[in-house]
């Protein structure tokens, strides 16, 4: 695999499928998915929170997994993943939350109800941040 500029050659063709995939969503999210009866515009926001919320889940296995790998081989490598994983849990979660209480505010008139699992997410977003 040949590398420019320190990174492999391959980052900069996924950087543009991921450019891609992400203008394509906003494009769907904003303008061919149809309005669900009741929710107005802020059903919107759930094509975003539901994708953040998966990202956040696989984040954190993949924080997991490299930390018992470092645990358990002591390599460096183990231990730079753990932390990249870790830094995309963080702003995930950011993305998680925000969303959920802006959907909140429209759907239940509350910005925020302390809720376990609601509140479960903000302790962790704590505890990363």
């Amino acid at each position: 695999m040949k590398e420019v500029g320190g990174r492999p050659r391959f980052l900069d063709w996924w950087l543009w499928v991921t450019a891609a995939a992400f203008f394509a969503l906003i494009w769907d999210a904003f303008l061919v998915a149809p309005d669900v009866q009741g929710m107005l515009i802020t059903q919107r926001i759930f094509y975003f929170h539901f994708g953040a919320a998966i990202a956040v889940a696989l984040s954190f296995t993949v924080l997991f997994v490299a930390s018992v790998g470092y645990l358990w081989r002591r390599e460096a490598r183990w231990d730079v993943l753990a932390l990249a994983a870790a830094e995309v849990g963080v702003v995930f979660t950011a993305v998680v939350l925000l969303t959920g209480t802006i959907w909140a505010k429209a759907q239940w008139g509350a910005w925020w109800t302390w809720d376990p699992k609601l509140t479960t997410t903000l302790i962790l977003w704590f505890l990363e941040v």
